[in-house]
């Protein structure tokens, strides 16, 4: 089981100082207090956005509607229902939500269940 989250930054913070918090402040503590994953990862978006092929008009002109992709992954549902149980209660749910004032603009966090396909390894 996967969740990806696209997460904003608040428009105060520079991208660096967004990643600066996120990864000595916010990461520490979901780690500390949702310790149900078995992997989290954080992928922040590249300063210069300049990717470009020749097969595909993809140059984004606006900014993304996000600073980083969040991906936690779960080694059962049960495990994942435990993070959302712990979500729910008020000593857990409200000092993360309390944290992610500090960084994210909350009224645009987007939160999404995810099947992961993969590939072979090379």
């Amino acid at each position: 089981m996967k969740i990806i989250c696209l997460l904003p930054r608040r428009a105060d913070l520079t991208r660096a100082q967004f990643k600066q918090y996120y990864e000595e402040n916010h990461a520490p503590l979901i780690e500390k207090l949702l310790p149900f994953y078995t992997e989290y990862r954080r992928n922040f978006l590249a300063d210069e956005q300049d990717y470009e092929t020749g097969h595909l008009e993809n140059k984004a002109e606006d900014a993304p509607p996000f600073d980083v992709i969040t991906e936690l992954t779960f080694s059962t549902r049960e495990n994942y229902e435990k993070m959302v149980a712990a979500l729910s209660d008020p000593a857990i749910g409200d000092v993360i939500a309390a944290d992610e004032a500090n960084l994210f603009d909350r009224d645009n966090m987007q939160v999404y269940l995810v099947e992961e396909v993969a590939s072979a390894a090379r």
